[in-house]
């Protein structure tokens, strides 16, 4: 996948700002790339990246924040292969959730604002859930609501699942419509 201008700038160019030793190799930004960090490879690409001629292009990526989520960008230009999420993580729930708070705490500063009473605890409150929120994806404990989108994943794996969650109850009917 194409890499967002905030991973760009925060990762990937801040990384090469401050590789001190030039004797590393440092991949051209066109030849970069984003995947998923899960990921699967066939055999020829498994060979290509253990080759002995790629160690060290890898260097670069060794100290790299989520360098899991870019370093396949050695085998550019990537050939046959399906680019698809192997695990499905549901950031799209988090996201909504995260424009709600948003709109909460915009609500807050506005109420704030015009009774000019102090809120500046529970603003401060908001902002830690909705940070809270951000760091993980959406967690289910009630199957139910996600039956249906669990059922037509197309993904390998779908994450995550509360210690607590009644999937086992709901196990035979997924494990029935997976199959179709």
């Amino acid at each position: 996948m194409k890499i967002k201008n905030w991973d760009m700038n925060e990762r990937v160019i801040s990384h090469i700002k401050q590789m001190k030793n030039n004797d590393i190799f440092i991949p051209e930004i066109k030849t970069m790339f984003k995947h998923y960090a899960r990921f699967c490879l066939n055999r020829e690409h498994t060979k290509q990246l253990v080759k002995m001629n790629n160690t060290h292009k890898l260097d670069f990526y060794h100290k790299m924040h989520v360098a899991d989520e870019f370093f396949l960008s050695v085998l550019y230009p990537l050939n046959n292969y399906r680019d698809f999420e192997v695990t499905y993580d549901d950031w799209d729930y988090v996201e909504n959730e995260r424009n709600y708070i948003n709109k909460l705490i915009k609500a807050s500063y506005e109420f704030k604002e015009k009774f000019n009473i102090d809120m500046h605890d529970e603003i401060k409150e908001l902002q830690l859930l909705r940070d809270d929120l951000s760091k993980n994806p959406k967690t289910i404990i009630d199957v139910v609501p996600d039956l249906n989108k669990i059922i037509h994943c197309k993904s390998y794996f779908y994450r995550k699942f509360s210690k607590t969650s009644n999937i086992n109850k709901y196990w035979n009917i997924l494990i029935k419509f997976s199959n179709k």
